[in-house]
């Protein structure tokens, strides 16, 4: 998990899910209305096409999310 990468500063990352804020906001952010009834969703998307037709494979989701973490906490954004 992510989480775990962080160590002690993992407190410090702050964990965001507000589906239902998202969808009150959709009423007047026209963005966000197209998304609406894609909200607390599984989309079950798979990057299979990508790999075939790139011949390569994407970075795992969890080093993303880890790494875009670790570089948001370094630049003192979500202390």
């Amino acid at each position: 998990m992510p989480r775990d990468r962080l160590g002690e500063q993992a407190a410090k990352a702050r964990r965001v899910n507000h589906p239902c804020g998202s969808r009150a906001l959709s009423t007047v952010n026209p963005a966000l209305r197209l998304l609406k009834h894609q909200l607390g969703r599984d989309l079950d998307a798979t990057n299979a096409q990508a790999e075939r037709l790139l011949g390569r494979r994407p970075h795992p989701i969890e080093d993303t999310i880890a790494e875009a973490a670790e570089s948001l906490l370094a630049q003192g954004i979500g202390n």
